[in-house]
């Protein structure tokens, strides 16, 4: 299983909460277009067999990119991988972002079969809070414009743990979701990152965090009322109605080798992992040059072995003990039965003859237990 990330280093402005890898300056947006797709050519025999079964058009917004882009980018993909097998190639966009003519341009013209909506929320004061570019009423149009285009494969972004003094209401959120009929939600807790609008806010006491227990009571109502609609809970963030679950991003989870391309995009092999200079244009200048525009690093096998705990209990599964018993012996596997026995009480992990896997209470703080059962801890 291969996937092919394209990062799309590009916003009209900057979210508060956003520490991704973007510019709001496009000057150089042609140029990085035409550097993606010599990365592309450059990288290709990164995949086994150069084949290709998914890509994702992240950032950034990549949904600023224009027709002609588009064309470009996907002649290199077609010149350089094998994309027979290819079962989905999904687009972040913007609500603001989506209006008839594009859409309709996309679903004729590309390949392009699932679209990601990062509507965040149908709350004005939320969207206004978060400097978001889209209103709330664009939130609710761009879906009906989104289907009309022939679009089916649909998921959304929202995100909860806002602050309590923002006027906000996230059982409605979810309410207008599922009236919606998307098949697919991605749901996201607010996190704080120290670069960002809100970290800077926090750090001046301009700014505070919704409590621990509030956000988790958020989480459960989250997974209540989505079960109640019949979606299937399969990764910490990610819900899906019968076979609409993510198939490039639960790839990322199952160890899938996968080629980011892009300024700041991370690749992987399950041996080693790389990851792109974070600057336009030094990425831009370095592929002009032929100079190295990305770090590698050899995972060891105790890095893959925290890599493995670490994706596994992300998914709802959990951490398949067979298979890591395959990959990195009897011993760690029994150690790791006897460290997780202690969150037993706790009520954060389930252990079954065969996985491990954490309880509602567990997901909501995977990273702490993930991070406690990590080898050398």
């Amino acid at each position: 299983m291969n996937g092919l990330y394209i990062h799309i280093p590009f916003c009209k402005q900057s979210c508060h909460y956003c520490d991704f890898h973007f510019s709001v300056n496009h000057a150089l947006f042609d140029q990085m277009v035409n550097s993606i797709c010599k990365e592309i050519s450059l990288r290709s025999s990164y995949m086994p067999g150069n084949e290709l079964d998914s890509v994702y058009f992240g950032g950034g917004t990549p949904s600023l990119l224009k027709k002609n882009h588009y064309k470009t980018l996907m002649s290199a993909i077609n010149e350089n991988f094998l994309t027979e097998n290819l079962k989905e190639v999904t687009l972040e966009m913007n609500p603001d972002d989506v209006n008839a003519d594009y859409m309709k341009y996309l679903f004729n013209e590309t390949f392009i079969n699932r679209i990601s909506l990062g509507v965040q929320s149908f709350n004005e004061t939320e969207l206004v809070f978060m400097n978001r570019s889209h209103t709330a009423k664009q939130s609710r149009s761009s879906l009906d414009a989104i289907r009309k285009s022939g679009f089916n494969n649909i998921s959304l972004d929202l995100i909860y743990g806002l602050p309590e003094h923002v006027e906000k209401n996230w059982e409605n959120n979810i309410t207008i979701f599922l009236k919606e009929d998307i098949p697919h939600l991605s749901a996201y807790c607010l996190s704080i990152e120290e670069k960002t609008v809100f970290g800077k806010l926090l750090k001046e006491n301009k700014l505070i965090p919704l409590h621990d227990d509030i956000a988790f009571q958020e989480f459960v109502t989250l997974r209540n009322m989505l079960f109640n609609y019949k979606y299937e809970h399969y990764e910490i963030s990610n819900f899906a109605l019968k076979n609409y679950k993510a198939f490039h991003n639960s790839g990322y989870w199952k160890d899938m080798i996968y080629l980011g391309v892009g300024p700041s995009a991370h690749s992987f092999n399950s041996r080693q992992r790389s990851w792109n200079i974070a600057s336009n244009k030094a990425y831009i200048d370095r592929l002009d040059q032929n100079k190295e525009f990305f770090t590698e690093e050899i995972l060891d096998d105790k890095a893959r072995f925290n890599e493995f705990i670490m994706k596994s209990l992300r998914t709802i599964e959990g951490i398949n003990l067979l298979e890591l018993t395959y990959n990195f012996g009897e011993h760690h596997t029994s150690d790791l039965i006897k460290k997780s026995k202690k969150y037993l009480s706790s009520d954060l992990v389930h252990i079954s003859e065969n996985y491990i896997c954490l309880t509602e209470k567990g997901l909501f703080i995977s990273d702490f237990v993930a991070a406690d059962l990590f080898l050398d801890n």
